[in-house]
């Protein structure tokens, strides 16, 4: 399966930015290198849908020291800078709210925002899981840079840029009925503005997965893993591997409805 790199064009996914174009989504924002520079061409696309677009340098962050350079956009200018500033002070809830988490997943996050919290998730969740809330190719949310030493960057690089979801947040269950609200809501503006990627996403979120960790992860065509071809540019392991490990109850088969 051929999947296009949907972030080599954008500073933002397309959710991102048109989650904020239609007010889907009040901020959002997104980690810039130090020597990314955006494209005009994605300026323009702001001041075209009224988009407001700043790039903050925060020397600190969730009350620790950074350097980190942060791309914002929204409708409006006061909500940068109070997502600056939730970011810098660490109000985990806050900066959720901002980023247009559902009142329930925002108290769930600013309590659960350790890695692996999937796994808590998972556990207390009713099987088969609801595909439109499969946030499992969007690693930005759970991942730290102990984990990220654990899988090459490129790799995390590739899986994020095809932008294979509908909610951009971990939800606080795969039967919260608000993440599945702002998932509609996200499908039918993405059927409006990118119905290709509309489509490939919603055949890839019900695709069966089997998870060890948010980093090993194997994504398979069918449910009968042995026969299943593997979807490699999606997956960080081998399917030897995957069924390897499935056999010996080392992790788990997910499947989506």
């Amino acid at each position: 399966m051929q999947l296009h790199k949907m972030r080599n064009h954008w500073v933002f996914s397309p959710q991102e930015f048109f989650g904020v174009v239609h007010g889907l989504k009040p901020v959002s924002r997104n980690i810039l290198s130090n020597n990314e520079i955006p494209p005009a061409k994605f300026e323009k696309e702001c001041k075209k849908n009224s988009v407001i677009f700043e790039i903050k340098e925060l020397k600190e962050m969730y009350n620790q020291k950074a350097n980190a350079k942060i791309a914002y956009i929204s409708k409006e200018k006061e909500l940068i800078e109070k997502a600056k500033e939730a970011e810098e002070k660490g109000n985990r809830k806050k900066i959720a709210k901002l980023l247009g988490y559902p009142e329930c997943c925002a108290e769930f996050f600013s309590k659960e925002h350790a890695f692996g919290v999937t796994k808590k998730i998972l556990e207390k969740s009713q099987k088969p899981f609801n595909w439109q809330l499969n946030f499992f190719y969007n690693l930005d949310s759970r991942l730290n840079n102990i984990e990220l030493n654990a899988l090459d960057w490129q790799t995390v690089e590739r899986i994020n840029s095809y932008c294979i979801y509908l909610i951009n947040h971990v939800p606080c269950s795969f039967e919260c009925k608000k993440s599945q609200e702002y998932a509609e809501k996200m499908k039918k503006i993405l059927q409006k503005e990118e119905p290709r990627l509309a489509k490939k996403i919603e055949e890839i979120l019900k695709k069966p997965l089997f998870y060890q960790s948010e980093l090993l992860i194997a994504v398979f065509e069918e449910s009968n893993v042995k026969k299943s071809p593997l979807l490699e540019e999606l997956s960080t392991m081998k399917k030897s591997e995957a069924i390897n490990k499935l056999e010996k109850g080392i992790g788990e088969l997910l499947l989506f409805e």
